[in-house]
């Protein structure tokens, strides 16, 4: 019975965790936003130069 209890708070803080990373907040969407400029810097140097 004790280890039962042991893996339903496991389960709990495990889903609490996965709830939390689903929301993403301004500095990540800024990043992801970065991240997408820099995949399309080249693309877009290499029209410039054309």
């Amino acid at each position: 019975m004790r280890n039962l209890g042991h893996v339903v708070v496991s389960l709990g803080l495990g889903l609490a965790v996965l709830a939390g990373c689903e929301q993403k907040g301004p500095m990540e969407k800024a990043g992801k936003e970065i991240q997408k400029a820099g995949e399309k810097a080249p693309d877009k140097l290499r029209d410039a130069t054309k």
